[in-house]
């Protein structure tokens, strides 16, 4: 068996670089399946932020219908949203427990207020342009969000029934 030499009398080694290749494609591998967690926790974000946003924007819907409800006999839209933590109409009276900002937001507010024929606030809606990963499978009242464009197409309000006198 003859065995190779290089110049400085040493002998020659046969790897040809496989470890190299094997930490190449190593690294591509981790590479990829980093990329594919990183999308599926922002994924999982946008749908916590939706779930979220679907929770707040009916919490406000309810406080404002309370509030105009409460208001016998005139019945009035609030003028701002932190009207629905302190009615400023009553002693002791409290529709929302704390004002939630939109979570598409950072920081406080966010809302888009919606207003009535008063000029009261009688709804929210998110400021969010996005389209909405959720798509169906709205509760009750909320099937207008079905194929909404974006989430500021997801209107949180109260609109009073419209009541009529009976003829005589």
């Amino acid at each position: 068996m003859t065995m190779l030499t290089s110049i400085a009398g040493n002998r020659v080694n046969d790897q040809r670089g496989y470890a190299y290749v094997i930490v190449l494609v190593a690294m591509i591998l981790m590479g990829i399946f980093a990329e594919v967690a990183t999308l599926y926790s922002s994924l999982a974000r946008q749908m916590d932020q939706e779930a979220e946003l679907l929770f707040r924007g009916d919490s406000l819907r309810k406080a404002i219908k309370s509030y105009y409800e409460a208001g016998n006999p005139l019945k009035t839209y609030p003028r701002d949203l932190r009207d629905l933590v302190k009615d400023p109409r009553f002693a002791h009276k409290s529709h929302l427990r704390a004002l939630y900002p939109d979570p598409f937001k950072k920081g406080e507010g966010g809302w888009v207020l919606l207003r009535g024929v008063d000029g009261g606030i009688s709804g929210v809606t998110s400021q969010r342009a996005e389209k909405p990963l959720k798509t169906g499978n709205f509760k009750e009242g909320y099937e207008a969000f079905q194929n909404a464009d974006s989430y500021a197409d997801w209107r949180f309000e109260y609109t009073p029934p419209i009541r009529t006198v009976p003829k005589q």
